[in-house]
């Protein structure tokens, strides 16, 4: 690597040099050097670098306008020689650099390559069931056994209605089909459910008494302390979009065992936005602060807990998300008494004075 620096540093000397002594060699071919000399650097730059040759042509543009050409001129110009030809040399060196000089890719764009690492790795569930059939229960039960399980491990698990007849699936990053009532003749219990899970994402995993029972006869209580002591690496989890829209994701804090509520929240839009709502997600968050709770409409944050210093109430929810996704629903009792002052608003005296005497009310 030092020979080839030395090489590179020798090469770019002779080059310079080569030049200055064409820019000497035409000083003294010519008789008026004051003309000829600006000119002929401006061709020299235009052939050794497009930016500096448009430099060099305003400023003799500039300097014909004068008298004087000094010494102190043509050295300005040598300088800027010198150094375009090195910048030229440094850029064509790097475009084809030999594999012993090229740095690790560790060392290249560390944000963006974490952020892609992040992106590959990432586990995440997804647990479609069928409106029709009422499955919107057991598919949450579902999705907090695994977040119970494995809040270490997954990033995120989704429940997606579906208007498909009798469809209850579980898979794993949208590819990898963890389970298939038809397929499989029947739903999965979460022992079941959560071995399958275990042996694709964390193989080394030990469920406890929802294991296999040769695993459980196998494993010892310090085999499963160290397990255990390998997933306590924190990381907050990233805003999970959804492909389908418009989409729910509720982030909880999983120290304050939120999970719950997270899940209560997800079935209350799901009950009453079941055609207009494609998924809610729910998303653990393992931040080190914890205390974490927000709600986010398609990326868009619809409530903090931190910010608002409480908990959304379920029909304050429910209206945030229905003026966005559909203003002119009825939620029902979460919109009477916005109703009910409507009512008092369009009635008149007058209506009401022949109410009255019509239901026999003084």
């Amino acid at each position: 690597m030092k020979d080839g620096v030395n090489d590179y540093t020798t090469n770019t000397h002779k080059k310079s040099a080569a030049q200055s002594s064409l820019i000497d060699r035409d000083i003294a071919g010519n008789a008026d050097t004051k003309c000829t000399l600006p000119l002929f650097l401006t061709k020299i730059f235009k052939s050794t670098n497009p930016i500096i040759g448009i430099i060099s042509e305003r400023f003799r543009s500039l300097t014909t306008h004068f008298e004087f050409w000094t010494s102190a001129h043509k050295t300005i110009m040598k300088l800027l020689i010198f150094v375009s030809s090195l910048l030229l040399g440094l850029a064509s060196s790097f475009q084809a650099a030999p594999a012993h000089l090229s740095l690790p890719k560790t060392h290249l764009t560390p944000l963006f390559q974490s952020a892609n690492d992040n992106a590959e790795t990432a586990q995440r569930i997804s647990i479609e069931y069928c409106t029709g059939c009422r499955w919107m229960l057991r598919a949450f039960w579902n999705a907090q056994e695994l977040l119970t399980t494995f809040e270490k491990d997954l990033d995120s698990i989704t429940v997606v209605p579906s208007s498909s007849k009798g469809i209850f699936v579980v898979r794993l990053n949208g590819e990898s089909l963890l389970w298939d009532r038809k397929e499989n003749d029947g739903f999965p219990s979460p022992k079941e459910l959560k071995q399958v899970v275990r042996d694709l994402v964390k193989p080394d995993k030990f469920l406890g008494h929802s294991d296999t029972e040769e695993r459980q006869s196998s494993q010892t209580e310090d085999d499963d302390s160290v397990a255990e002591a390998s997933t306590a690496v924190e990381s907050t989890p990233v805003y999970v979009a959804d492909e389908s829209s418009p989409s729910v994701t509720i982030t909880y804090c999983t120290g304050c065992k939120w999970l719950m509520r997270a899940a209560y929240y997800g079935q209350e839009i799901l009950t009453t936005f079941d055609t207009e709502i494609k998924s809610v997600t729910l998303v653990p968050s393992k931040a080190v602060k914890g205390g974490e709770f927000s709600v986010h409409l398609d990326g868009n944050l619809l409530f903090d807990r931190k910010t608002e210093g409480r908990f959304p109430e379920t029909k304050e929810l429910k209206q945030l998300i229905r003026d966005v996704v559909d203003p002119s629903k009825n939620l029902g009792h979460s919109d009477i008494q916005e109703a009910q002052e409507t009512i008092e608003e369009e009635v008149s005296d007058e209506e009401a004075e022949e109410q009255r005497r019509f239901f026999g009310v003084d």
